[in-house]
């Protein structure tokens, strides 16, 4: 089975607290991510994360102006995150219990690492599932 670090996309793209909801939109069409780790302010500070359905829910939905809101009054914080070292089936069950599209992946010294989705998840399955369909067509056919 593999584990968050084998599956994970890295770097991380984050952003600041300070920035403002239409700068992590921005940032999000550029680079095709759908969420966003929130820096930490210092060391003793914890992660957040900003995703487009906080952006709709919290901005747009309330027509508030995404240029004045800043992504540290709209962010999810502390951030879930996993260790490398999980299996991601135990990451996609943490996924759907929380029903939470994506968690971070946080090493050892509590250095960002990565970011896993459950399309990243789902994309790394179907993989794996094909590679062991593909294993058992070639054993049947030269049985």
């Amino acid at each position: 089975m593999p584990k968050a670090k084998d599956v994970m996309k890295k770097p991380a793209i984050t952003i600041k607290g300070i920035a403002t909801v239409y700068e992590a939109v921005k940032i999000m069409v550029e680079t095709g991510v759908r969420g966003l780790i929130v820096e930490k302010r210092n060391e003793n500070d914890a992660y957040g994360m900003i995703a487009i359905r906080d952006i709709i829910h919290r901005v747009i939905g309330k027509g508030l102006d995404p240029k004045k809101v800043k992504v540290n009054q709209i962010m999810s914080k502390p951030v879930v995150s996993v260790s490398p070292d999980m299996d991601i089936e135990y990451v996609a069950r943490l996924l759907a219990n929380l029903n939470f599209a994506r968690v971070a992946v946080i090493g050892d010294k509590d250095q960002l690492l990565g970011v896993i989705s459950m399309m990243d998840i789902l994309k790394a399955v179907s993989q794996e599932n094909f590679r062991n369909f593909a294993g058992f067509l070639k054993d049947s056919i030269v049985s």
